[in-house]
């Protein structure tokens, strides 16, 4: 099985996550204990969506979302591998309020 990037941003969106975590990252080498991740993914609505509708068949998949934030914490060296995260806690998507920016909010934290 070959695994096949659907998303032309995937890969830069997952740079850019690579690129704050390292930066937020005081440690010196990647943790290798297992972790829980949260996230907030707070997305531009697209003009294609309707005000109404909660989610959007164009944007935003969080399953894929998820994935491409455990490679970036990979990428970083904040853990050595995405298998270590063994918890997805309170994770969930949401369209930017008119005028908020769109952006991703991530804690990583040593699993109890």
């Amino acid at each position: 099985v070959r695994m096949v990037e659907q998303s032309d941003d995937g890969p830069a969106w997952r740079d850019r996550v690579a690129r704050y975590a390292r930066g937020a990252y005081d440690g010196a080498v990647p943790t290798e204990l297992p972790v829980t991740l949260e996230a907030l993914f707070v997305l531009r609505r697209s003009d294609a969506c309707q005000e109404t509708e909660v989610i959007s068949g164009e944007i935003g998949d969080l399953d894929k979302l998820i994935r491409n934030v455990g490679d970036a914490l990979t990428d970083a060296k904040v853990i050595a591998d995405d298998r270590q995260i063994t918890t997805i806690d309170r994770t969930r998507k949401t369209w930017a309020p008119g005028g908020y920016p769109e952006g991703a909010w991530i804690i990583v934290k040593e699993a109890l």
